[in-house]
């Protein structure tokens, strides 16, 4: 901006100004966009999407797209991860990558950015990166988690087994479980069925009482279950395999008592 201000022959004051606008573009410049459906249902997949733009006013050469993938979704297409790809001046790179993922469980993610890299005729290195947009996944969340008490016992003692039903997602659902039992042990009481409808973040559990007579470890078999949800989504969850530790005592005590030998010694004397 130029100011200028003078004095007439007729002694009045002028003053004037004058400015100029100067656009600076950029000598390279890489846009790179990564989109995600923002919500789903647990039965329905996510699109993702990345684009990248030059910005710039040159060629681009052999810029290095990286896209990494969301872990926490089942990745519904075979894709690479990386691409080389040249630009012209403000040239769009559509859909570079472009696919589909399915839901694991509920919760809000945020997938990974993607960046776009080159090096520059001096060897600077120059990296782009995306936003990281998220995913809101709603409907079912079904964990089961079982447990034994006592861990270890003596043959014959009894272990009372709890199944912990939790409903972990945003929907209200059914869910129905089943109890196997191995050969090894007898069922002494409790429930081996479970049928309830549950509320989003409600947890409810059953329990019920098994020995057994031989010694060793009994890896008990996992609970499986069934849910449906009212919007007739269904599917299946099984929990964990929890182990009993059964000890024989007599069979402690005997190789306690091996290990444990005595032993003597004797002193001589001389005169």
């Amino acid at each position: 901006n130029v100011s200028t201000k003078s004095l007439d022959i007729n002694d009045d004051i002028n003053v004037d100004s004058e400015e100029k606008t100067l656009t600076f573009e950029p000598v390279v410049e890489l846009i790179v966009t990564k989109t995600i459906t923002e919500e789903i249902y647990m039965d329905e997949t996510a699109h993702v999407s990345v684009s990248v733009w030059n910005d710039g006013i040159y060629s681009v050469n052999s810029a290095t797209i990286i896209n990494p993938v969301l872990g926490d979704m089942e990745l519904q297409d075979s894709i690479n991860e990386e691409t080389t790809v040249s630009f012209s001046p403000g040239e769009t790179k559509a859909k570079l990558f472009e696919y589909t993922m399915k839901p694991v469980k509920t919760g809000t993610y945020k997938v990974p950015a993607a960046t776009a890299t080159i090096t520059d005729p001096d060897g600077k290195v120059h990296t782009f990166t995306s936003e990281t947009p998220s995913v809101e996944i709603t409907g079912p969340n079904i964990v089961l988690t079982k447990s034994v008490s006592p861990e270890t016992v003596a043959p014959g003692d009894e272990v009372k087994v709890t199944v912990s039903v939790a409903n972990k997602g945003t929907v209200r659902v059914s869910v129905t479980a089943s109890e196997t039992l191995p050969d090894t042990v007898s069922f002494v009481s409790g429930d081996l069925n479970f049928k309830e409808v549950l509320a989003k973040g409600k947890t409810l559990s059953y329990s019920y009482v098994v020995k057994t007579n031989e010694a060793g470890e009994i890896r008990l078999p996992a609970t499986t279950s069934t849910f449906i949800d009212f919007e007739d989504f269904q599917g299946e969850k099984i929990s964990n395999m929890p182990v009993i530790s059964v000890v024989d005592p007599e069979e402690t005590s005997a190789e306690f008592s091996d290990d444990s030998g005595s032993t003597s010694s004797s002193s001589g004397s001389s005169s």
